[in-house]
């Protein structure tokens, strides 16, 4: 009876207290009185990278404790650590977990409340497995791509090329980017969602950086990073020599000039450059061409000036340049020059004269040779790399200069006409 009076006043004061009295009482039922307070998650991630810490943090509804409990379980059989969460504000309670290197529950305990079942899954970043660099240069260079292995991470690249970058990542990927200076460009995942590319023309140095997202939202540790110099286009070198000739001619002399110039990817053209001096017209430029044609790594061209063409008086200068032009295609065609080769016009009684003092000096050593070839021989050798056999090679290798310079005395005589054949 009195059970009864009691059910009936839970009733009409509280309804649910009261149904729930009956149901744990006469019904004998497991049902749980309600708690004085409820716990909600506010915010914690479902996926973290390996190493990395997570901050979970719960709100209270109802009755707000003073303090709040974290319990993390890892693997099974390991007992769950318990961490004092920090309370902010009225009814917000945070806590930091980890580093973590492995997936791990996280239960909640404030008061009487209670949050479970709350999963944090760890994973790896993902990272770069292999990359490469494959180089498309300019059409005037090559048709055929170079493959580039990622090494140093800095690759010399001609001007105008097309660069690609490959590359594949640890794992499956949700997004890949590639930062080109302040081009920001993006990649399909290929191939199973691990591999990626990325393609832009170079015009100038550059720097790159690749990042990484997994399919769980997770990016990559740092940038994959590259630096790409261009290596512009070098004019061709050239080379400009004169033979038998000195730096006295006279007004009607003949110059034979030879011209060679190299360039890494092609020379299309040869010239002389002249410039006269010393007329009363003032400094008169000319160009005489040598020869064009297909691009080739190495062109030559022999050439004789004949000054009676357009004499020079006595007094006047002569100066001449070797030039070339190369087959790039990005910039334009790049001109090289030779050192410049510098005459002084001279009358023929000037010319003899200097070359008679050289012939005197040529003579005065080989005279001096002579002697010595004789004093020579009056030592003993002691065998072929004795003292005598290494002076008679010395005494051989100036005689030969000798020899040469009195040929070259010859030629300038020839070619100024100061002599016939």
């Amino acid at each position: 009876m009195a059970a009864g009076l009691l059910l009936l006043t839970l009733a009409a004061a509280a309804p649910q207290t009261g149904s729930l009295w009956f149901r744990r009482n006469v019904l004998l039922a497991t049902v749980e009185w309600p708690r004085r307070t409820r716990l909600v998650l506010a915010g914690a991630p479902a996926v973290v990278a390996r190493g990395e810490t997570a901050e979970v943090s719960v709100r209270a509804e109802g009755v707000v404790p003073r303090t709040a409990r974290l319990e993390v379980r890892g693997a099974a059989g390991r007992r769950p650590a318990t961490l004092l969460m920090e309370r902010t504000g009225t009814d917000t309670f945070v806590c930091e977990v980890g580093p973590l290197e492995e997936t791990v529950e996280v239960r909640v305990r404030a008061g009487d409340g209670l949050l479970e079942g709350e999963r944090i899954v760890v994973v790896d970043r993902p990272e770069v497995k292999a990359a490469h660099m494959i180089v498309e240069p300019p059409g005037y260079i090559g048709d055929r791509p170079v493959e580039l292995p990622w090494t140093s991470g800095v690759f010399e690249v001609p001007v105008g090329s097309a660069v690609t970058i490959e590359l594949e990542a640890t794992k499956a990927l949700a997004s890949a980017r590639c930062r080109v200076g302040d081009s920001l460009l993006g990649s399909d995942p290929l191939r199973g969602g691990r591999s990626a590319s990325f393609s832009f023309e170079v015009a100038g140095d550059v720097r790159c950086e690749v990042t990484l997202t997994d399919t769980f939202g997770v990016g990559s540790a740092g940038p994959l990073s590259a630096q790409v110099r261009a290596v512009e286009d070098t004019p061709p070198t050239v080379k400009l020599a004169a033979s038998g000739v000195g730096e006295l001619l006279v007004p009607d002399a003949r110059v034979p000039l030879a011209v060679e110039a190299t360039d890494d990817y092609g020379v299309e053209a040869l010239w002389l450059e002249q410039t006269r001096a010393g007329g009363p017209e003032g400094p008169v430029r000319s160009r005489r061409a040598l020869w064009e044609g297909a691009a080739r790594p190495r062109a030559a061209a022999d050439k004789v000036l004949e000054l009676s063409e357009a004499p020079l008086a006595p007094g006047a200068r002569l100066t001449v340049t070797g030039a070339a032009r190369d087959n790039c295609a990005v910039d334009g065609p790049n001109s090289g020059h030779s050192a410049p080769l510098s005459f002084r016009i001279v009358t023929a009684h000037e010319l003899l004269s200097a070359l008679l003092l050289r012939q005197q000096d040529l003579r005065r050593d080989l005279e001096q040779q002579v002697e010595r070839q004789h004093e020579l021989r009056g030592l003993a050798g002691a065998g072929p790399e004795g003292e005598a056999a290494a002076a008679q090679r010395a005494v051989a290798d100036v005689v030969g200069l000798t020899a040469s310079g009195y040929r070259d005395v010859l030629a300038q005589m020839l070619n100024n006409r100061l002599t016939t054949e």
